[in-house]
């Protein structure tokens, strides 16, 4: 097998972790899946859940920006009364929630609140 065809993961020195260099697979798998409304949703928080001690921390600072700034938007467009919600549905913005529980425990309010939002 020559070089070129030997997989990234085991060529010498070249600088990649486990999620790409610095973790930007990983920050590019969250930035993809937010705002989804699919399964990709529930998968990306469990995988975070799962692996988010794994990731560094400058990739999880990354993250945990990229979804704080989202929950700011999507309580922004809910409060409006926009059709449009950056976290998606009400299930998708629950999955963020649990992520985000991973540094602002008891940051969100909880579903029964969200229903009761004048829309």
């Amino acid at each position: 097998m020559s070089r070129r065809d030997t997989p990234a993961a085991v060529l010498p020195n070249n600088g990649l972790g486990a999620w790409g260099r610095d973790d930007m697979m990983a920050i590019a798998a969250v930035r993809y899946c937010i705002g989804r409304m699919t399964y990709i949703t529930g998968d990306c928080s469990e995988w975070l859940l799962q692996q988010w001690q794994n990731i560094r921390p400058s990739a999880r600072a990354v993250i945990q920006r990229d979804i704080d700034e989202a929950f700011a938007r999507d309580d922004e467009a809910r409060e409006s009364g926009d059709s449009y919600r950056p976290l998606g549905c009400d299930c998708d913005r629950a999955e963020w929630q649990k992520v985000r529980e991973l540094w602002a425990p008891s940051a969100e309010v909880t579903g029964d609140d969200l229903a009761k939002r004048p829309r």
